[in-house]
């Protein structure tokens, strides 16, 4: 019994050592760009994905995400805002596309690097299918993501 209690204790530290080990420091390029671009974010929280450095702040009460690629390049900026704040011509587009009877969660307004307006949509349906349905500002449909 000592064997396997001990046993257990050496793969779940192996396993946790594993996790620090994984995550990626946040170059100091990259925060030096969120504090010129956000002087007044509040509660910074980042984050090393698969694919790019994430950061998710506050600028007064609105939760704001900014993505940077593996690069330290910036590659977006959302920020919610309500459906009331919402160009007419992208909830139109939505309410006449097959995602209709989708309940929206979130909107979010997205910056690109080339100046471009996106606006990134939240939906789900039942409590187990959730997407992402990007726009423009006249409506047009971009793409989607599945959220998983």
């Amino acid at each position: 019994m000592k064997n396997v209690i001990f046993a257990l204790l050496i793969i779940s530290s192996l396993f946790i050592g594993g996790e620090a080990q994984a995550q990626r420091k946040i170059p100091s390029s990259v925060t030096e760009d969120l504090k010129a671009k956000f002087p007044d974010a509040t509660e910074v929280e980042w984050s090393s994905k698969l694919s790019h450095f994430l950061a998710e702040f506050y600028v007064g009460k609105v939760p704001h995400e900014v993505r940077y690629t593996n690069k330290g390049e910036w590659s977006s900026t959302d920020e919610l805002i309500e459906k009331e704040n919402t160009p007419a011509d992208v909830l139109e587009s939505l309410s006449k596309s097959k995602f209709s009877d989708w309940e929206i969660l979130n909107i979010f307004k997205r910056t690109i690097p080339n100046g471009e307006t996106q606006y990134r949509i939240l939906i789900k349906k039942n409590n187990s299918l959730k997407r992402f349905l990007f726009y423009d500002p006249n409506g047009k449909y971009i793409k989607e993501q599945t959220v998983l």
